[in-house]
């Protein structure tokens, strides 16, 4: 059975006015759809600015390294320590269609992450698409789980959750999957941030907001992605790359998705976590009620996003077996 939780009870069904502020501003500053800016451009839109996403707050340990990859490329990573004793780990996916953004673009959030949750998180500057389409990617965030299993940041951990945002929260999924298939139960938990999972795009929540120019994920745009990340094969059905297409998920670790209410692909993980609870894995999906696609990367301009992301924290804490830490900056 599916635990479903509202951010907020929202009658009106109304985009939370901080979080319209900050979507308006976005479309005004790159007005065209993101399938017809230049590769170049849109990756370095610097549309998450400081005052968007918040201050960058201190960690006792933070570290860039590299990581090999089995075809002999080195992955780079950047590692969060709240304290260098041994904790759980998180691994986590970036989003960004594949396509775009890195790991410098949601370093503010998991600097919360890993001092909120009292955790280490890793998170994987996996190659991009469409120069390198799946399998690349998913490889990349699979040879640093391996990584982190082996016991590279200077200890073997008890606890590891994967996850991600949008299309890391894909790669995260994936990662499940493949931990599940090869039978040990190497993986915890499993966070996924508004996933892409599916090629669906034809959803009711895709019709409903995909046409409007400040969600920016319109079923072009998502075409797009896909495309880049399946080489073209948008009809794959490979559960690496399209989790959705996967014929039992039993077994795969006990999860929390998390959905927004103004996010076209809010129906895709809605579906998502409904298969895996049918399955039999323990679910829960939290609906972020007001607000957009990419609300944990705004925590400087939205104050109900950042009291939603204080209640992630406070799951994933549980799920990790951690007590509470310091209270979320402001």
């Amino acid at each position: 059975m599916l635990r479903t939780e509202f951010s907020k009870e929202d009658v009106a069904r109304e985009l939370d006015p901080d979080s319209k502020r900050v979507v308006e501003l976005w479309n005004s500053q790159s007005p065209r759809p993101i399938q017809e800016v230049p590769l170049d451009e849109a990756r370095n839109s610097g549309l998450l600015t400081a005052d968007i996403t918040g201050p960058s707050r201190p960690l006792t340990a933070i570290a860039d390294v590299t990581v090999p990859a089995s075809d002999g490329f080195n992955i780079p990573i950047r590692i969060y320590r709240p304290t260098l004793d041994p904790t759980p780990v998180i691994v986590y996916a970036h989003g960004g269609g594949w396509t775009l953004l890195s790991i410098d673009s949601c370093d503010v959030f998991l600097r919360e992450m890993a001092l909120e949750v009292g955790c280490a998180v890793v998170s994987v500057g996996y190659r991009l698409a469409p120069e390198n389409p799946y399998p690349t990617p998913f490889n990349d965030c699979w040879d640093v789980l391996m990584w982190v299993k082996a016991g590279n940041l200077g200890f073997v951990p008890e606890k590891i959750a994967v996850s991600g945002d949008s299309a890391g929260g894909n790669l995260a999924a994936a990662l499940s999957i493949k931990s599940r298939d090869m039978g040990d139960g190497l993986i915890n938990f499993q966070l996924l941030l508004y996933p892409a999972c599916g090629t669906d795009l034809d959803t009711p929540s895709m019709q409903e907001l995909g046409p409007d120019p400040r969600f920016r994920l319109s079923k072009g745009a998502m075409s797009y992605f896909w495309s880049n990340y399946l080489g073209g094969d948008s009809d794959s059905s490979d559960p690496y790359a399209v989790p959705h297409a996967a014929t039992s998920y039993t077994s795969v670790a006990p999860t929390l998705v998390v959905i927004a209410g103004f996010d076209p692909l809010k129906d895709d993980g809605k579906r998502y976590a409904e298969k895996l609870a049918k399955d039999g894995v323990d679910t829960e999906l939290l609906v972020a009620t007001t607000l957009p696609h990419g609300f944990v990367f705004t925590l400087g301009a939205v104050p109900e996003a950042r009291r939603v992301v204080g209640i992630i924290f406070e799951k994933l804490r549980t799920a990790l077996n951690l007590s509470a830490p310091q209270t979320l900056g402001t």
